[in-house]
């Protein structure tokens, strides 16, 4: 192996021999190497830059710092990220150092990771190497050529020891779902463009979102009686899901058959022979954790990586009942989001973005008085009384009046304290 080299991409190594491969091969002498763990999900650069960051500080509490601060604006470029990352592992103070990536999966990070990476690299110093333990999708961009002063190695090292680049197990099939828009689908990389009619599609999206039905939750919401008897819908009920596991198995080359769900003591749950990605479940648990984080620079990276992955309405291709539920209550959390996001932005004193955040907020929630008392005060505080009277106006039309409501003292307080007639 070329120890000279900024970067290395390994084959995919197996999880049982990345410690004993990292301290035999690529460990040099007296090298520090910093692991990540790249995420096994669909994410964003800038939240997979965040989550490095992250990583990085629980191993030096001021490795990443400058980063994670610069991630905070959203105005700073992938590259300006790359380089200030660079800088911070140039002066890191136990080189000579690796940053090993590992079960990096290319496919998964859904923008531009090499506008980031490559200029990472490039300004690394003397003392500072980049191994990346490749398990798909390394892109053209990324056969470093030598003219950049940068020389990947995309093979396994030439050991004697070949237990140690064991390869991985098999992959299970690749199930990637989008529902924030019109939805979407593949399977092992293959688009699944045709759905045999509405009602396989709507079945299919049924059980991407639910992780836990019962048999009559499942046709209350598609048979419900006695409009449906429990005998026809049984019978449409099976059919339907049979049609959604031959979609899946088209052009399968497994013997093993790809299925969606699997039945267990009653209920109908995620199939374990499957692998999935699913936009909404990580919108939804990217929320849930920066609720329950007490840091305020995790929980605007949580927040931002939601309010991201939210790329319009749920599943605007389909308009039954429970798909409307489900969109007013994402909805509801993408408004909550960015709400939670501009007050942060408040604390740090960013008006414009907070001012931006809290107009988004009001098209999804215009009954929320305290937000618009939050925006009629960022307005006025920022010069700009004109559009505070405006929206001040705004607030007793369209909220007070319409509900024929008194105009609440503390909301009276804002319009005396900023001078505000109406």
């Amino acid at each position: 192996m070329n120890f000279g080299t900024k970067v290395t991409i390994l084959s995919p190594l197996s999880s049982q021999n990345i410690e004993s491969f990292l301290d035999n091969v690529i460990r040099g002498p007296g090298e520090t190497i910093l692991t990540f763990a790249s995420p096994d999900r669909q994410i964003a650069i800038r939240q997979w830059i965040f989550e490095l960051c992250t990583q990085l500080r629980k191993m030096s509490v001021n490795l990443g710092l400058e980063t994670l601060q610069a991630l905070e604006h959203s105005s700073t470029s992938l590259q300006s990220l790359g380089q200030t990352l660079a800088a911070e592992l140039n002066t890191f103070d136990k080189k000579p150092v690796i940053l090993f990536i590992n079960a990096f999966n290319r496919p998964l990070i859904t923008d531009s990771f090499e506008d980031f990476f490559m200029p990472m690299v490039e300004h690394l110093g003397d003392g500072v190497r980049v191994a990346i333990n490749s398990i798909a999708g390394i892109v053209p961009q990324m056969q470093l050529t030598n003219s950049s002063g940068i020389n990947a190695v995309p093979r396994q090292p030439d050991v004697q020891n070949t237990t140690l680049l064991a390869p991985m197990t098999p992959q299970k099939p690749q199930l990637r779902v989008t529902a924030f828009g019109k939805g979407t689908a593949s399977i092992n990389g293959r688009d699944i463009a045709h759905w045999d009619g509405l009602l396989p599609k709507t079945l299919f999206f049924y059980f991407v979102d639910r992780t836990l039905l019962t048999r009559d939750q499942i046709f209350d919401d598609f048979w419900p009686q006695p409009q449906v008897t429990v005998k026809d819908a049984t019978d449409i009920f099976h059919v339907t899901k049979h049609k959604v596991s031959e979609i899946l198995n088209k052009g399968n080359q497994s013997s093993d058959e790809i299925d969606l769900t699997r039945y267990k003591q009653g209920l109908y749950i995620p199939s374990n022979r499957l692998d999935r990605s699913y936009d909404v479940a990580d919108f939804e648990t990217s929320l849930m954790c920066a609720e329950r984080t007490d840091d305020n620079v995790e929980r605007e990276g949580y927040l931002r990586y939601a309010i991201d992955l939210y790329k319009g309405p749920y599943l605007t291709s389909l308009e039954t009942k429970w798909v409307i539920r489900r969109r007013a209550e994402l909805a509801n959390k993408f408004s909550e989001a960015l709400i939670a996001l501009g007050r942060l932005c408040v604390i740090k004193q960013e008006t414009a973005e907070a001012l931006h955040l809290f107009e988004q907020a009001l098209t999804y929630r215009p009954e929320r008085e305290d937000i618009r008392r939050a925006y009629i005060d960022l307005l006025a505080q920022s010069g700009e009384h004109a559009r505070a009277t405006d929206a001040a106006r705004s607030l007793e039309l369209d909220v007070y009046r319409r509900l024929g409501m008194k105009i609440p003292a503390e909301t009276l307080e804002l319009f005396r304290r900023h001078n505000i007639h109406i």
